[in-house]
C-alpha cells in the first residue's frame, strides 16, 4: 500500500502520514521481534529493535 501524500496537506498529516507508511512497508521485518515483547524505534534513517528489559544487567 502506498500514500499519495498532496503538497495541499498540512505538514503535520504529512508527517503522519509518512510515519505511517514507514511502520507499514517495515512491519513485516519487526513482526517477530514484536511479537516476541521487543521494542522497535523508528527514525528517519534507522530502525533498531530492543530487548526489554531495557538496561538488562540482572
Amino acid at each position: 500500500m502506498r500514500f499519495i501524500i498532496d503538497n495541499a496537506l498540512s505538514p503535520i498529516v504529512a508527517d503522519q502520514l509518512r510515519q505511517a507508511e514507514l511502520l507499514l512497508a517495515n512491519l513485516p521485518a519487526v513482526e517477530e521481534p514484536l511479537q516476541s515483547g521487543c521494542v522497535v524505534v523508528f527514525d528517519d534513517t534507522r530502525l533498531r529493535v530492543r530487548r526489554l528489559p531495557v538496561g538488562g544487567g540482572e
